[in-house]
């Protein structure tokens, strides 16, 4: 999305709308939050970006195994 134009706070809203709508999972929704808090304080939009993308990806990959 980023190489569209899109901001980096632009991707990030759409990603938690369409988790809202989708997922509604506490846990997605705080790794949202976080980016959003580092997003004001970092220089490199698409390094927090990738790193979300990781998180979720790590949260998502949890859900359902046992342990």
């Amino acid at each position: 999305m980023i190489e569209y134009g899109l901001s980096a706070r632009e991707v990030l809203k759409e990603i938690a709308e369409v988790t809202r709508r989708e997922f509604n999972d506490p846990r997605i929704t705080c790794a949202l939050a976080d980016t959003d808090s580092l997003l004001g304080h970092s220089q490199n939009e698409y390094l927090q970006l990738n790193a979300l993308v990781v998180r979720i990806g790590r949260e998502v990959s949890h859900v359902g195994r046992p342990g």
